[in-house]
């Protein structure tokens, strides 16, 4: 009987479309937007005003509260809040566009 020995060489790729992060990014920007959107349309179906209408003043008014906000119930907006949380939202979608403080602390030495 006769051996016979073969001698074989390889690699295995295997990659895998992971598709988990990509969907958190995607559907966390299209919620954004939503909100985005959202403070532009109407808000109060007798008045027709939309969040970025309704300033501080007219929100404390339709609640029955008071605040004193030294002459700036005028220029703050439920409207602009949102707009700034759906720019947070939107902007930290993903982690790696800007580190957080946890972020550079943990790489300290490297960040700066």
């Amino acid at each position: 009987m006769v051996s016979r020995r073969f001698r074989a060489e390889g690699s295995l790729i295997q990659s895998s479309a992971e598709r988990r992060p990509l969907a958190r990014v995607l559907l966390t920007v299209l919620g954004g937007l939503a909100m985005i959107i959202g403070v532009f349309l109407p808000w109060r179906a007798a008045t027709g005003q939309s969040g970025v209408d309704l300033n501080a003043d007219s929100f404390m008014q339709v609640f029955n509260f008071s605040l004193d906000l030294s002459g700036f119930e005028q220029l703050i907006s439920v409207g602009l809040a949102i707009l700034a949380l759906a720019a947070l939202m939107i902007f930290r979608a993903d982690r790696t566009l800007w580190p957080t403080a946890a972020d550079c602390l943990r790489c300290w030495p490297r960040c700066w």
